[in-house]
């Protein structure tokens, strides 16, 4: 699937054994636009605000759903129906969105998924972090990541945070490896902290596990889905394989907002469905794909943006400080509830 985009002042911007990898469990239980789709379009004076949100009511939980390499163009022609193997489009994504699938674009870092991870989940750009590729990495610095800010934030005891990924080695925190992997330093930080968990079935069904564990707490979750990333690299990104990861995806997104709705949590929850990096064209590989998307029930979002837009949209939401903190500098992104820094518009020829 092709694109062409035209650019607009500055770029602005969307992964396998079978038992799981390596968990963390520090919990305390007796404790506590630039709209890319075709039909939307946004204001320069828009304003974003916790009103802006109807049917939603802060304090919020967020849930961050990472589906690894999505290729934006592939998602567009299965969320439009107009692929034979998405007959039904992704209702899923549908409902929760609107209809308001946003643009987003990798500028730093490679188009790989320790990088992508990364930089969604800190906001900082490859100068500030030592995770370049997945060959070229060391440990997040202490401090960075957004679970660690909203710890911080709110306490250790007021806020539950939760890390599930599917894959283990690009999402690893053993610290014993040389260099130490990305997450080695937050991972014991964390509530919990369990990848290696498998494919999407088993993700899925350990989402929703957790999600009832932690009810009754106010969360920050990350569940990282493997797909369609594995059926790309092993069939090709134009194959019915990507579309099929794509739909399964997208089937448990559904459970999970139906998990939401049987716990009488969905209204004070924000999903925020990402990419670590888009898909070479027609191939098996994403040496150069920085073009995915973004999908949310937060209305506040005006305007594509850079994958480490993520980060500070999320610490923005839960109101915490994207400014320098004990020593660990401002964020290199930009909340997506402001079109400030510019945008990308997609040239309709």
């Amino acid at each position: 699937m092709n694109r062409t985009l035209t650019t607009v002042a500055a770029l602005i911007l969307f992964s396998n054994s079978a038992c799981h990898g390596q968990r963390y469990d520090n919990v305390d239980t007796d404790s506590e636009t630039c709209c890319a789709s075709d039909s939307a379009t946004t204001s320069d004076s828009a304003t974003a605000s916790d009103e802006d949100a109807p049917g939603l009511t802060p304090p919020y939980n967020i849930i961050l759903v990472g589906w690894d390499g999505v290729q934006r163009d592939h998602f567009m022609a299965c969320f439009k129906s107009t692929l034979a193997d998405c007959p039904d489009g992704l209702p899923a994504i549908a409902s929760l969105s609107g209809g308001r699938i946003f643009d987003i674009v990798v500028t730093t870092a490679a188009t790989e998924t320790k990088p992508g991870w990364v930089e969604n989940l800190t906001g900082y750009d490859d100068a500030a972090l030592s995770v370049l590729s997945d060959s070229v990495f060391g440990p997040i610095p202490a401090g960075y990541s957004i679970f660690e800010k909203a710890e911080h934030h709110f306490g250790d005891a007021n806020i539950a945070t939760i890390f599930l990924a599917g894959k283990q080695a690009n999402l690893g925190a053993d610290c014993t490896t040389t260099p130490a992997q990305p997450w080695c330093e937050v991972a014991p930080k964390l509530d919990l902290f369990e990848n290696g968990i498998g494919d999407t079935p088993e993700v899925g069904k350990r989402a929703l596990e957790v999600l009832s564990e932690y009810k009754d707490q106010k969360f920050l979750a990350f569940v990282h889905f493997p797909q369609p990333d594995l059926r790309g690299h092993a069939n090709g990104e134009n194959s019915p394989q990507y579309s099929e990861g794509l739909v399964e995806a997208d089937q448990w997104l559904a459970r999970i907002n139906d998990r939401l709705i049987e716990l009488n949590i969905a209204k004070q929850t924000l999903i925020y469905v990402i990419s670590d990096h888009g898909f070479d064209e027609d191939a098996k590989t994403h040496h150069d794909a920085p073009f995915t998307v973004l999908a949310s029930n937060d209305d506040t979002i005006v305007r594509n943006g850079d994958r480490k837009d993520v980060a500070p949209t999320v610490l923005k939401k839960l109101g915490v400080s994207l400014g320098e903190m004990d020593g660990v500098p401002a964020v290199d992104g930009r909340p997506l509830d402001s079109l400030q820094g510019g945008r990308v518009v997609e040239d309709a020829n």
